[in-house]
């Protein structure tokens, strides 16, 4: 019986845990490749023509009093996501969002008061695969 943590944090207690590389789970006498379900390869499939989209999400910046955030996604055809946020004490808040047809840069713009202080950042979402987020920027309006 063995205690693990989580990703999240959880601790789960286990018991029969056996750990193995994915060759030894193959059929004997096979690679670990051959034999994929038809769903593991149309999502293997989709992963690959992803691979070829790459985002890019840079550094907020203040322009007088408007908070500026720019993602690029050179080799993407589809729409993709973004989404400015400020920390606030409960976490991170979305505070202007878009969606713009790949290849190219967009820039996403949120006024903000004068003399008001967070720390931002952009968080852009491609149609398939992990979301990218940009370096965080603390700054104050005006």
């Amino acid at each position: 019986m063995r205690n693990l943590r989580t990703a999240l944090g959880v601790s789960r207690t286990v018991t029969g845990l056996t750990v193995a590389s994915p060759a030894a789970a193959a059929v004997p006498g096979q690679s670990a490749g051959i034999g994929r379900s038809p769903a593991t390869g149309a999502a293997m499939a989709a992963a690959s023509s992803a691979a070829g989209c790459s985002l890019r999400a840079y550094r907020p910046e203040t322009r007088k009093d408007v908070v500026a955030a720019t993602a690029w996604s050179p080799g993407c055809g589809k729409s993709i996501g973004m989404d400015l946020m400020r920390k606030r004490a409960w976490g991170w808040e979305t505070i202007a969002h878009s969606r713009f047809r790949a290849p190219g840069p967009k820039t996403l713009y949120k006024k903000c008061k004068r003399g008001t202080t967070f720390t931002y950042k952009l968080k852009v979402y491609p149609p398939v695969g992990a979301s990218k987020e940009s370096p965080t920027l603390r700054a104050t309006c005006g």
